[in-house]
């Protein structure tokens, strides 16, 4: 057994009124009420009687979307960008598999109740997203589902709502095998003193770092 530590919203509202005669000669006092509202809702009044606005419209985004999007697709989506990976690793030499666990400082660019990242003959055991609140605790949020798709070597998870914009740590505990296809955290032999015995190594490119641990695997990312 071994431990290796790889350590606007805006709201602006303008009124614009002007009289105009009417047939007859008599003037008629028009006011135009434009509220400039994300949804950008336009009310008409006339002689003061103001009509009702429309109903708003809700603005689409990732969190209305289910994880059958993400399936199929050449390139990780772009709501969130990696800055910085903690990773530790434990592997067991005899067994030939290995746990860890990963802190990848990240920035959450776009609304969304996604993170979607590569992840490949891996299981995960657990995730969570912290914001640093600016107190002495940390809001922490935990994803209400968590999917790894084989086909497309991702991870999608998927949270209960939409997650806030900034810089957040996503912490991710995991379980691999120490395979014997050379690629990711893979295992080999050397003799010692006449006896074989198994070392880990690893080969992460082109796009294998993510059979070792949870990551933004694409070279454009790395």
């Amino acid at each position: 057994m071994g431990l290796a530590s790889i350590s606007v919203s805006t709201s602006v509202s303008a009124v614009w009124s002007k009289s105009k005669k009417r047939a007859g000669g008599s003037l008629e006092r028009m006011e135009l009420d434009l509220d400039l509202r994300p949804d950008l809702n336009l009310c008409l009044s006339q002689n003061g009687a103001r009509s009702r606005p429309p109903p708003k419209q809700r603005r689409e985004s990732h969190k209305s979307k289910s994880m059958e999007q993400f399936k199929g697709q050449s390139r990780l989506p772009k709501f969130a960008v990696p800055k910085r990976y903690d990773i530790h690793l434990k592997p067991d030499l005899t067994a030939c598999n290995f746990a860890g666990s990963v802190a990848i400082h990240l920035h959450i660019v776009a609304d969304t109740t996604f993170i979607v990242l590569n992840a490949a003959d891996l299981s995960v055991h657990s995730a969570s997203l912290s914001f640093d609140s600016g107190s002495s605790s940390s809001k922490v949020l935990e994803p209400s589902k968590i999917e790894l798709v084989e086909a497309d070597e991702i991870l999608v998870l998927e949270f209960p709502h939409t997650l806030p914009l900034g810089i957040g740590v996503l912490n991710i505990a995991f379980q691999g095998t120490l395979n014997d296809k050379m690629k990711g955290f893979y295992r080999s032999t050397y003799e010692h003193n006449g006896e074989k015995k198994n070392m880990a190594v690893t080969q992460f490119e082109p796009a294998d770092a993510r059979r070792c641990f949870p990551c933004w695997d694409e070279p454009a990312c790395k």
